[in-house]
C-alpha cells in the first residue's frame, strides 16, 4: 500500500514539472484529493510558519526588485565577472550566491556568464593558433 501511494506521489510531482508554471501546485492539490478521497487519509495541520518565511521571502524579493536594488546588484556582478574572467566558475557559482545571498541573482547574471566563457575560450584559441 505504501508503494502505491509513493507511485502516485512521484507521478503527481513528475506530471506538474511537466506542466510548469502552477502546475506543480495543482498536481499537489489532486495527489492530496486522491490521499483523503481514496486512501481515507486525514491531512495535516498547514505548515503556518513555513508559509510565513515563504511569504517574507518573497516580499522582500519583490521590495528588492521594485526598489532597483536587483538591477543594481546584477550591475555589480556584471562589472565583477568582467574584471575577472579567469575567475568565472568561483565568482559565478560560490562567491555571488554567498556574498549577495541570492539565487535570483545569481539566475540572472547567467547570460553574462556565458559570454564571458565564449569570451575566453575565443582567447584560448587565438592564442593557441587554432
Amino acid at each position: 500500500m505504501v508503494w502505491i501511494e509513493f507511485a502516485i506521489l512521484l507521478a503527481c510531482i513528475l506530471i506538474g514539472s511537466r506542466i510548469k508554471g502552477v502546475g506543480l501546485g495543482v498536481m499537489g492539490m489532486i495527489c492530496m484529493l486522491i490521499y483523503t478521497l481514496i486512501f481515507h487519509m486525514q491531512p495535516a495541520d498547514p505548515p503556518v510558519e513555513v508559509m510565513l518565511i515563504i511569504l517574507s521571502v518573497v516580499s522582500a524579493a519583490a521590495a528588492l526588485q521594485a526598489a532597483g536594488g536587483m538591477d543594481y546588484l546584477v550591475r555589480l556582478a556584471e562589472k565583477l565577472l568582467q574584471s575577472r574572467p579567469g575567475q568565472i566558475v568561483f565568482l559565478g557559482r560560490w562567491r555571488l550566491t554567498v556574498l549577495r545571498c541570492s539565487l535570483a541573482l545569481r539566475i540572472s547574471i547567467i547570460p553574462s556568464c556565458r559570454l564571458s566563457l565564449k569570451f575566453l575560450r575565443a582567447n584560448a584559441s587565438a592564442r593557441s593558433g587554432r
